[in-house]
C-alpha cells in the first residue's frame, strides 16, 4: 500500500512536451483527417474519454481534477483549429461539447446526409 508521503500529486499539465496536438488545423473542410489525428493523440494519452463521456458531477471528489484536465484538452482542441472555427466553439464548457459541436458543424457525414435528403426531395 502506498503511503500518503509517496502519493504523487495530479499532473495538471497533461501535455508538457507539446502545445500542438496535431500537425493540421481544422479549417472547415478537413474534419475527417483532423478528428482522426486528435483522436489518436488523445487515445495515446488516455484522455479520449474527455470527449466522449459525460463529466463527473460537481459533487464528485474527482471533479476538480477532471475540470483542470478538461480545460487543458479544450485549449488543445481550440489551438488545433483555425480562428474562424474556434471562435464559435470557445465558449463551450467541456471538451466533449467542443468535440461534438465540431463534428456536427464540419463532419462530411452530416453534409452527406443533408445532400441525400435534398436529392430525395427534388427527385421526381
Amino acid at each position: 500500500m502506498e503511503s500518503k508521503d509517496n502519493a504523487q500529486p495530479p499532473n495538471y499539465f497533461l501535455f508538457p512536451d507539446t502545445l500542438s496536438i496535431t500537425s493540421i488545423r481544422l479549417n472547415g473542410s478537413n474534419y475527417a483527417q483532423w478528428a482522426q489525428e486528435v483522436e489518436v493523440f488523445l487515445l495515446g494519452r488516455k484522455k479520449f474519454d474527455y470527449v466522449i463521456k459525460e463529466p463527473p458531477a460537481p459533487t464528485d471528489p474527482k471533479f476538480a481534477d477532471w475540470r483542470a484536465e478538461d480545460a487543458q484538452i479544450r485549449s488543445c482542441l481550440w489551438n488545433s483549429m483555425e480562428s474562424k472555427i474556434n471562435c464559435s466553439l470557445v465558449f463551450l464548457p467541456t471538451a466533449k461539447l467542443v468535440w461534438e459541436q465540431a463534428k456536427e458543424l464540419y463532419s462530411s457525414v452530416n453534409n452527406l446526409k443533408r445532400i441525400m435528403i435534398f436529392i430525395k426531395i427534388i427527385s421526381p
